[in-house]
């Protein structure tokens, strides 16, 4: 599956000479939220902005440029379900599609709010307020979100994202409590991009790490220990990775691609 600059999915195939083939896979829809595209002369073509597998790797999700969340959830035959966009806001992003919960659905709105999305509950779509707290007036990155689980307990969840202006924030649920936490940063470094996370187990301690990196191409790895009683580190560390900054690592690829 590949996505084009203009929103467009495709598939590849093979054709009856068994030569590779790019084909349009949609999605299409009419006025019903669940269609397979047999009938494609009925239907409204949608654009798509972005999208990311679900943690089974079984269905993807993507975001449309009209700000909805739609599913591809099988392939012989397509079939597409559209689940809408939260009341009073829309899908800027995905930042996670079941890896922190099983099944639900996290996304960001354009206006940096974060939604959930969950077919098991009434109402589908929640929103996650921000509280009375110093965080009430950030506004999050429409990009993929990063998970840990069991960081301050066996039964903790936490859901890492990136503000606007390149904060480190955390959502955290913890005995079935959702809680906010803004992450020290280093000074003057503003992240663009959540990378992988890495659990490390050595003599009986677990250590955490999260893989960030910024606009101009560096790479840092902060690191969390372990906690308990649902509270976050003051004293966590990060780490620079490596200085290879955006412009020399462009040079060093073009400069790779040149000997093939």
């Amino acid at each position: 599956m590949a996505l084009s600059e203009a929103g467009v999915l495709y598939q590849l195939t093979v054709d009856a000479n068994a030569q590779p083939l790019w084909v349009e896979t949609g999605p299409s829809f009419p006025s019903t939220s669940s269609i397979d595209n047999s009938d494609e002369d009925s239907n409204r073509n949608v654009r798509l902005r972005s999208g990311i597998p679900s943690a089974d790797g079984t269905l993807l999700y993507f975001a449309t440029e009209d700000g909805s969340l739609v599913e591809l959830s099988e392939l012989h035959p397509v079939k597409w379900i559209n689940h809408g966009r939260p009341r009073g806001g829309d899908v800027a992003a995905i930042v996670d599609a079941g890896t922190l919960r099983s099944e639900v659905i996290f996304t960001v709105s354009t206006i940096g709010e974060l939604y959930e999305f969950d077919t098991k509950s009434r109402p589908s779509w929640k929103k996650h307020i921000w509280g009375k707290s110093s965080t009430e007036n950030i506004s999050l990155a429409p990009s993929r979100g990063c998970t840990l689980h069991s960081l301050v307990g066996a039964s903790s969840a936490s859901l890492f994202l990136l503000s606007k202006d390149g904060l480190l924030l955390e959502r955290q649920l913890f005995q079935r409590k959702w809680k906010w936490f803004m992450h020290t940063t280093p000074k003057d470094v503003s992240f663009s991009a959540l990378g992988p996370t890495f659990i490390n187990e050595t003599f009986g301690t677990k250590t955490f790490s999260i893989f960030l990196t910024t606009k101009t191409g560096l790479a840092y790895e902060y690191q969390l220990p372990k906690l308990s009683g649902g509270t976050s580190s003051p004293s966590t560390l990060f780490k620079r990775l490596c200085s290879f900054h955006a412009e020399r690592w462009q040079a060093w690829r073009a400069k790779k691609n040149r000997r093939w």
